[in-house]
């Protein structure tokens, strides 16, 4: 994705002085088409190594974001892309969800990954919502039925 206005071309990270280039971008989106809730950017140290800042604090205008996290709950990313026909991936990293999406496939992640507080994830699952089906129905009555979560 290109680099949405008021997202810099470069970040200076005020804690070590470091500056990094912007590579990519991602819009988190409640629903296919919809305005972005806030975008995730990665930017690229001298050294390789990667930054990656939320821009969910809205700047002024409608659809302008400076740099700072969503309100909790967070939402997760790839929620415009519910639609896609097949299971429903739960990834670590927006890099990864969207590698899936280019394939056709739904997939979501939280945003700050891996580093994310399990106390600051979404509370409510894509599923809660959402009615996924991994194939389509058959004509006839199955005689197995997977487990619930109940029972796992």
């Amino acid at each position: 994705m290109s680099r949405p206005e008021g997202i810099p071309a470069t970040w200076h990270d005020q804690e070590t002085d470091e500056r990094a280039a912007f590579r990519h971008c991602w819009a988190y989106r409640p629903a296919p088409g919809a305005e972005p809730l806030g975008y995730v950017a990665r930017f690229e140290r001298a050294d390789g190594g990667k930054l990656v800042v939320p821009f969910f604090k809205l700047n002024g205008a409608p659809g302008r974001f400076k740099a700072g996290a969503a309100a909790e709950p967070r939402p997760l990313f790839g929620l415009d892309r519910l639609d896609a026909p097949g299971p429903l991936f739960v990834v670590e990293g927006e890099k990864d969800a969207s590698a899936l999406h280019r394939l056709g496939l739904a997939a979501v992640t939280a945003p700050g990954g891996s580093k994310a507080s399990c106390s600051r994830s979404p509370t409510r699952s894509p599923s809660s919502t959402t009615t996924r089906r991994s194939a389509p129905p058959s004509s006839k009555p199955s005689s197995t039925r997977p487990p619930s979560a109940s029972s796992a």
